[in-house]
């Protein structure tokens, strides 16, 4: 039995490091380097996507979308919807990253949504690891994130955020929302 477990654990860490070469492989982008800060939503064209894009900054029809809510920076995230971010952050500072998570207002007044998971994933040379996960409701108010970026300091890394439906669950009119997403240098 234990010969089997470290098989596959075998197996699993192949796979992230087969996924992270191709991710990587032909791409001729640079990984970002971070000196104070990383604005997500102002990066938003530099991300690699998944989901439906739309030609401009709307979220009707569409799994993804660069948006402003009451003077806010925000990307609207529909279920099976993910950005990747390339960056490094230096060896020498400590950062962290910060948004709030929620429902888009118009979507909250719906009674049709059964909610959405809201995931950020670190991969890096030696791994993956899901730093935030959170099940948001339309009832919900805005949840703050806040997480410290110190075990990637003087590493390349991708920063992906997810919005996913768990098994089940319909992705009517789950209109999510990162509010402000960024890492930031702390002082």
């Amino acid at each position: 039995m234990g010969s089997k477990n470290g098989l596959n654990a075998v197996i699993i860490v192949f796979v992230i490091f087969v996924v992270f070469i191709l991710y990587n492989s032909g791409r001729s982008k640079k990984y970002k380097m971070i000196y104070k800060e990383f604005d997500l939503v102002e990066n938003f064209d530099k991300a690699k996507i998944t989901g439906r894009r739309p030609k401009t900054d709307n979220a009707w029809h569409c799994t993804l979308a660069r948006i402003e809510i009451d003077g806010k920076p925000c990307i609207f995230s529909h279920p099976d919807s993910s950005l990747s971010y390339m960056i490094t952050l230096p060896k020498d500072r400590k950062f962290v990253f910060k948004s709030s998570v929620g429902f888009h207002p118009v979507a909250k007044k719906w009674i049709i949504s059964d909610g959405v998971r809201m995931s950020v994933k670190i991969i890096n040379g030696s791994g993956s690891k899901i730093i935030f996960n959170r099940y948001v409701m339309p009832k919900d108010n805005l949840f703050n994130v806040e997480i410290p970026l110190d075990d990637y300091a003087g590493k390349n890394i991708i920063l992906s955020l997810y919005s996913l439906n768990d098994k089940g669950k319909n992705a009517k009119g789950d209109w999510a929302v990162w509010f402000e997403p960024k890492i930031i240098r702390e002082q």
